[in-house]
């Protein structure tokens, strides 16, 4: 009897967790915001997901241009997703780290650009 309870707890304790993912499929918009000591740089961006079985992939890119990057390592794990990209010109990826609030995601870039650490703020809407 206890093994039968035991066999049927995990799938429906994973079921759970998988359900509790926030829905981050769709269209996304918003800025990259950098404060370095010479004023603010905001930066508009687009960013494109899918989520099929569990896996999030997608694009992003600056909203002014046509081309999109793909974005790599990425996940949902309840509110929070993560992922990285990496553009031409710089050679290193960034780091993104956001929190889904409703129709909103916001959160921080990090990386490294021609030597230099880059921590900025990103901010993004859900576009309908």
């Amino acid at each position: 009897m206890k093994f039968n309870f035991l066999k049927w707890i995990l799938p429906i304790t994973l079921l759970a967790l998988t359900a509790h993912a926030a829905d981050v499929a769709g269209k996304w918009s918003g800025a990259i915001i950098i404060d370095d000591s010479g004023g603010k740089i905001e930066v508009p961006i687009d960013l494109s997901l899918e989520q099929k079985a569990g896996a999030l992939s997608g694009k992003i890119g600056r909203s002014q241009d046509a081309e999109r990057v793909e974005i790599r390592n990425a996940k949902v794990d309840g509110d929070k997703v993560t992922f990285e990209s990496s553009s031409n010109e710089h050679s290193s990826a960034m780091t993104f780290s956001l929190t889904v609030q409703g129709e909103q995601m916001s959160g921080v870039m990090k990386g490294v650009s021609q030597g230099n650490d880059i921590v900025a703020k990103v901010s993004l809407s859900r576009v309908k």
